[in-house]
């Protein structure tokens, strides 16, 4: 019985244990897509949405150049090519949610339009021309509330489940202390009574 309760406690931490190491890795993996990393590339705007909205995505460039303009996921990949000769072509077309407006392009504008904005449509956007870095720019999305309260969660269940793992070790531990007081208690009292009943006679 002691020996399944102490093997019943190292299951139980393992679990726990696993679970919190689980909630680390799923918080740090949050801010996998990110902008910072391009901040001295790029300006770098912060727009709030909410999904099943659109977003419009700006972006100006020298209209005079005849090089390419490149709308990026990062780091997901390309999701447009756009020319300024109005030439389009979808990398990442996204069953039609990805609008552009090539007829500006000679004016220099390359911005683009999401819609019916979904979970994975979330994360940083750059717009760079032909790899000239300083006429990229940046917009970084997030969904209105959801990841501040996503990190509540995740914060609200960790302390939680560091109580569970802290009573149940304490309660295991009491109980395990418990049976071994019983049990010495009732290793004693047999011996005790064993030492008092009288001798056979001897026949």
């Amino acid at each position: 019985m002691i020996l399944y309760n102490e093997t019943q406690m190292k299951m139980h931490a393992g679990r726990w244990i696993f679970l919190f190491a689980l909630w680390v890795v799923c918080v740090s993996s949050n801010d996998e897509e990110s902008c910072e990393d391009l901040g001295e590339f790029c300006s770098m705007s912060r727009l709030s949405i909410s999904l099943g909205s659109s977003v419009f995505l700006p972006c100006t460039a020298r209209p005079a150049s005849s090089n390419w303009v490149t709308w990026s996921h990062i780091p997901k990949g390309e999701v447009v090519n756009l020319s300024p000769l109005g030439h389009v072509k979808y990398q990442d077309p996204r069953n039609g949610r990805v609008k552009t407006f090539p007829f500006q392009g000679l004016e220099g504008n390359y911005s683009i339009r999401i819609d019916d904005l979904e979970l994975t449509d979330l994360g940083c956007y750059s717009c760079i021309q032909n790899n000239i870095h300083h006429h990229c720019f940046q917009v970084v999305m997030v969904e209105v509330g959801t990841r501040r309260d996503m990190q509540m969660i995740y914060i609200c269940v960790s302390v939680v489940a560091l109580l569970l793992l802290c009573v149940g070790g304490y309660t295991c531990k009491k109980c395990i202390g418990e049976n071994l007081t019983c049990l010495k208690f009732s290793f004693s009292r047999d011996g005790h009574e064993k030492s008092k009943s009288p001798r056979e006679a001897p026949t």
